[in-house]
Formats: C-alpha cells, structure tokens, sequence
C-alpha cells in the first residue's frame, strides 16, 4: 500500500488519537446514562461533539493532502503506514462497537423517560388495581 510522500504520518496519528479519545469518552459516559445524570450527560455530550468537530477537521485536511500527494515507494515508510493503518481500523471498528452500545444505552434511558412522563401524568394508566374474578381470591 503506497501512500502519499506528503501526507503527514502525525497528522494520522493526530486523527488516531481523537479516535481513540471519543471511544473512551463514549465508554466513560454510559454510566452517567445508565443512571440518568442530565448535567453528566450533558457535558459528555458536549465533549463527544467537539471531539467529532475535530476529527472531522483532520479528515479534510488529510484528503485535502492525499489529493495533491505523490505515492511513497520507500520500503519502511510503507510499513509504518500499513501498521498504523491497521491500528487505525482496529479503533475504528471498536468505536463503531462502543457508539451502538452508546445508541442502545440512549434508547433505554429514553423508554424510561417515556414511561417516568407517563407515570406523572396519570398514574392510573399505569398501574390500576387488580379486578376480582369469582372463584378467585379469599372471600
């Protein structure tokens, strides 16, 4: 796999790095979702977006090189390209792991909203209690 001469190997790394700080941010999050922690959650989510904001500013500057660059035939650079490509697809998929674990955990805390909204509302759509059958029950 030859890659770019001009594409600078730190500016990858750089990318790697976001990478693997939003996977841990998302990883560190789930307990304040778990136990419903508006103001935690709230300032995770505001870390996860400005870490997004900043992967996506290194993946245009990174095409913007790749565009202009010429291939790099030398024979250790590609095979630190390679290996950190394939580090590089090891976070990826682990992030892709942890942002449906984040989703599924989401979705949960959003039927328990759902169902908190509900209780408060009418706690008699609820629960109502138990209609007495004949033959059932102690008389």
């Amino acid at each position: 796999m030859a890659m770019p001469v001009n594409l600078d190997m730190d500016l990858v790394r750089q990318r790697l790095a976001v990478l693997q700080r939003l996977e841990r941010s998302l990883a560190d999050s789930e307990s304040a979702i778990l136990k419903m922690d508006a103001s935690r959650i709230e300032a995770d989510t505001e870390e996860q977006r400005e870490l997004c904001l900043e992967w996506q500013a290194l993946d245009a500057r990174i095409l913007a090189l790749r565009e202009r660059a010429e291939p790099d035939r030398n024979r250790p650079a590609e095979e630190r390209w390679r290996g950190l490509g394939e580090e590089m697809e090891r976070v990826e998929a682990e992030l892709r792991q942890r942002n449906r674990l984040h989703a599924a955990l989401l979705r949960r805390m959003r039927r328990s909203l759902v169902w908190l909204e509900t209780l408060m509302r009418d706690p008699a759509r609820t629960y109502s209690a138990p209609r007495r059958q004949e033959g059932y029950g102690v008389d």
